[in-house]
């Protein structure tokens, strides 16, 4: 079964999300977040209005552990959004 997303930015509700934020990326996160955009306009928005691309790199090694896997499609698992 297909997860309902919701947008991190207008709230709107969709399946096969294409675009989201992964704090895999980020130093500023001790847990993983996941945040979900409906389309370009939403991820580019968000991109505007948050310090999210400031944060300094998370230095190389990553975590490990199943929750820090890299994801390529996240309609078809858990996980935490703020």
């Amino acid at each position: 079964m297909t997860k309902i997303h919701t947008c991190y930015v207008c709230k709107k509700t969709f399946t096969n999300a294409i675009y989201w934020y992964d704090s895999i990326h980020d130093s500023k996160y001790d847990k993983r977040l996941i945040k979900p955009f409906c389309g370009p306009p939403c991820a580019n928005k968000f991109r505007e209005i948050s310090d999210e691309n400031s944060y300094p790199a998370r230095e190389k090694p990553w975590p490990r552990g199943p929750e820090w896997q890299i994801i390529q499609d996240i309609d078809y698992i858990q996980y935490e959004s703020d």
